[in-house]
C-alpha cells in the first residue's frame, strides 16, 4: 500500500516528517478545488483517521482560526465535533457534512467475460439509464462528461437484453489515483454485476498507473459489503465538508 500512502499524505496535504512530530492539521490547495472534471464540489475540510492519526486537511484560508478548534482524537462524537470546529471557521456558509470510508486494493482481477467497455455506439444506451433528458442536455452531458469517459474505456458495464444493468466509472483524482464509482439497476441486484464492473475498473487502474480509490458512505452498506468481498482494504474513515459551486 506505498503508493496509496504517498497518495493520501499528497492528497492531504500532509508531511511525513511533520506527523512523526506529532504535526496533524495540514492545508492543502486541493481543498479548494474540485477534485475532478465532472465534480462541482469543493470539500474544504478532511478529517481522517489514518494509519492511528487523525489527520486535517483544510483550505489554506481557514486554517489558522481552525487549528485551536481542531478535535484532538477519535471517538463516536467526530463527526459531531468536525462539523461544530469548521462551522467556527465557515460560519453563515451553507455545507454539508459526511462520513466516508475510503478503500483501496493492490491487485488485479481475473477478466471479466460479461463486462462491456462502453463505446460512442453506446450512447443511446446510456442515456436511457438516466431518464428523460432534452436533446440539448444530452448532448452537453455527452461531450462534458460520457465522451471523455467512454474514449478512454472508463466506463465499464454488464448489458442484459440491450440494457445497461450495472456500470462503473473510473475518474481520475489528483496524484496519479482514480475513483472507481459503481450502480447497479434494483432489479438486477445480487447478481454479482456491480463487482464485476469493479473488477474492470481496478484492472484499469492497474493497467494505466493509477491508484484505484473506492469511496462510499459508511451507512452504504451495500457498497461496504461490495468492498469487502473483492478483498479491498479500508485506509480510512472520513469526515467531509461539502460545498457545492456551479461553474
Amino acid at each position: 500500500m506505498n503508493d496509496f500512502h504517498r497518495f493520501f499524505l499528497e492528497y492531504m496535504g500532509a508531511d511525513e516528517k511533520a506527523l512523526h512530530s506529532g504535526e496533524r492539521v495540514f492545508h492543502s490547495a486541493v481543498r479548494t478545488s474540485p477534485e475532478t472534471p465532472f465534480d462541482f464540489n469543493r470539500h474544504h475540510l478532511i478529517v481522517a483517521e489514518y494509519n492511528g492519526m487523525l489527520i486535517h486537511s483544510i483550505a489554506r484560508e481557514l486554517i489558522s482560526g481552525y487549528i485551536s478548534s481542531a478535535p484532538q482524537q477519535t471517538s463516536d462524537k467526530l463527526l459531531e465535533q468536525v462539523d461544530d470546529a469548521f462551522f467556527s471557521v465557515n460560519r453563515g456558509r451553507y455545507y454539508r457534512i459526511r462520513e466516508m470510508f475510503r478503500y483501496t486494493v493492490n491487485h488485479g482481477y481475473e477478466e471479466e467475460p460479461q463486462v462491456t467497455i462502453l463505446t460512442p455506439e453506446h450512447r443511446e444506451m446510456i442515456f436511457a439509464t438516466s431518464g428523460r433528458r432534452g436533446a440539448d442536455v444530452q448532448e452537453w452531458l455527452w461531450q462534458k462528461n460520457v465522451l471523455p469517459l467512454v474514449k478512454e474505456g472508463r466506463r465499464i458495464s454488464v448489458i442484459r437484453d440491450g440494457k445497461i444493468v450495472a456500470s462503473s466509472n473510473v475518474i481520475d483524482l489528483p496524484f496519479a489515483a482514480a475513483n472507481i464509482d459503481v450502480w447497479t439497476h434494483r432489479d438486477h441486484r445480487r447478481k454479482g454485476y456491480g463487482s464485476m464492473c469493479v473488477k474492470q475498473a481496478v484492472n484499469w487502474c492497474i493497467k494505466n498507473d493509477r491508484i484505484p480509490v473506492y469511496l462510499v458512505h459508511t451507512t452504504n452498506e451495500r457498497s461496504v459489503n461490495l468492498a469487502d468481498s473483492l478483498g479491498f482494504q479500508r485506509m480510512s474513515r472520513e469526515i467531509q465538508t461539502v460545498i457545492t459551486r456551479f461553474r
